[in-house]
């Protein structure tokens, strides 16, 4: 059997917007683009199983993502999520990038084929439950900021009704810091780390989950 190092690996960079994907096999292929769908998605995901070794390179994008690489963990493709500033920054070094260009496909393959970064695991239950815990009190606390800044210009009409959207808000997210905090408790590894990063100076609850 022939042994797959990084250098034989066919770099794939897949950029991800909302309703389409871009996408570029090798560092000097002409980019493609697919409608974001399931339907679209499995097409994808079968021309990547049919090459002989692969490995795929997407940013993190906050979110959108998230459904590629699921897809792509299912198929036991190899997938490597990057911090788009570590593309930029190879990018502008190696002169691919003026300052407001912004990331491709076909970048993301020349960063994969140049620096062959590790592939990302497929993370735990546990930790996907966690990490979506943790995201949507983020959400509702970034909701909670606009309707406080909506308050303050808005008519004394209005008033009531932001009043009991904010209770509703501040109830949420209480709700949901205390089943992170239950949800990490279960973990006897998770509630050690929390005891030991909250034990820092400056650390609190928050930072500590996050």
């Amino acid at each position: 059997m022939e042994t797959v190092t990084a250098s034989s690996l066919l770099y794939v960079g897949i950029d991800v917007a909302k309703e389409h994907l871009d996408f570029a096999f090798g560092a000097t292929a002409t980019p493609e683009q697919s409608a974001y769908t399931a339907v679209a998605l499995k097409q994808l995901v079968a021309r990547l199983q049919a090459l002989p070794a692969v490995q795929v390179i997407v940013e993190a994008t906050g979110g959108l993502e998230v459904r590629l690489l699921t897809e792509l963990w299912a198929a036991g493709l190899a997938v490597s999520r990057v911090n788009p500033q570590r593309v930029r920054e190879f990018a502008k070094a190696s002169g691919r990038l003026a300052k407001t260009d912004r990331l491709d496909a076909r970048l993301l393959a020349q960063f994969g084929a140049a620096l062959q970064p590790a592939a990302t695991p497929l993370p735990s239950a546990d930790s996907e439950t966690l990490v979506a815990l943790v995201g949507r009190r983020r959400q509702l606390v970034a909701m909670r900021t606009m309707e406080h800044n909506r308050r303050l210009s808005a008519p004394q009409t209005l008033h009531e009704r932001l009043d009991n959207h904010l209770a509703w808000l501040d109830a949420e997210i209480t709700a949901l810091e205390q089943e992170i905090s239950d949800f990490i408790q279960q973990s006897p590894a998770w509630a050690e780390k929390d005891a030991v990063l909250q034990s820092a100076p400056g650390v609190g609850q928050v930072t500590a989950r996050t």
